[in-house]
């Protein structure tokens, strides 16, 4: 590559895309170096200062050219689905309760690891990838920000439908994996500081315990609000929940050394109920020995 590369004009173009934003130039540098945008460099930069050029402000010239990547070149019939699976996949991502893993994330999100891949691989410059399956985060909250923001276009995410498909996608997962004794300790009065945390983790994989630490959380979130489960379907798959898996849950907080997390959740969720229309919900619920 020549010495002067890019040349006077691109640079100072660059430059001028990525003031005052430090995290602009990174991301800039990361969006070029990104062997997984099989493209020329010169390609790339041209690409950057292009889907930069018309923009409201410095976080739309920094994500814009980010997100350019989703849509670009996508034909009209297919942006609708190539939006919503965006939306699905990153949206999981940046409302996530703590870091997961890309394994459990596509888990949760009932995706195969390639599929999951496939939206992710194009923002690798806005969100850390690790190479051995270790937990994915953002590089800057300013990406989750704009996603919110109007200026993301067909890519904005809703921050309470986000959070409402995460709750249902933990509680479906939650219904198929737990069971008694999921951990096959034998006996049933053995001290919690007996237990092996590595037959912890063997019998319950990260995804299933994100969704008994995080599927109140994200509930919570979605602003839902729980009333009479006779005419409420949402109250009624929760309640249906509670009463089949109410002590395999609070079992599997036992194991993760997290009981005290369970009255916190069940707090959460009264203060979800609406107790004018919902006297049947706390009737019929473990909530009501809390």
């Amino acid at each position: 590559m020549e010495a002067k590369w890019p040349g006077n004009t691109r640079f100072q173009l660059l430059v001028q895309r990525s003031l005052p934003l430090f995290i602009a130039a990174a991301t800039f540098i990361r969006m070029i170096k990104d062997r997984h945008w099989i493209k020329s460099p010169d390609y790339k930069i041209d690409f950057i200062i292009h889907e930069s050029t018309t923009v409201n402000s410095q976080y739309e010239a920094l994500y814009r050219p980010v997100l350019g990547l989703i849509l670009g070149g996508c034909p009209e019939e297919d942006r609708g689905r190539v939006a919503e699976s965006f939306v699905d996949v990153v949206g999981s991502l940046i409302f996530l309760g703590s870091p997961l893993s890309v394994t459990a994330l596509a888990n949760i999100l009932e995706l195969d690891d390639r599929e999951f891949m496939g939206q992710i691989d194009p923002l690798r410059s806005v969100i850390d990838v690790p190479s051995d399956d270790g937990k994915i985060q953002l590089f800057h909250l300013s990406f989750r920000d704009y996603l919110l923001s109007n200026s993301a276009g067909e890519l904005q995410v809703d921050e309470a439908k986000c959070h409402a498909k995460l709750a249902s996608r933990c509680i479906k997962l939650l219904k198929a994996k737990l069971k008694t004794n999921i951990c096959g300790l034998g006996s049933p009065g053995m001290r919690i500081q007996e237990i092996d945390p590595a037959i912890v983790d063997k019998y319950l994989p990260t995804e299933v315990q994100y969704a008994c630490l995080y599927w109140a959380f994200h509930l919570m979130l979605s602003g839902t609000c729980l009333g009479d489960p006779d005419k409420d379907n949402k109250a009624r798959s929760i309640l249906d929940f509670l009463q089949a898996f109410f002590s395999n849950w609070v079992e599997v907080l036992c194991l993760l050394r997290k009981l005290d997390d369970s009255f916190i959740i069940l707090d959460r969720l009264q203060t979800m109920v609406d107790t004018h229309r919902a006297a049947k919900f706390y009737d019929l619920s473990p909530m009501q020995g809390n």
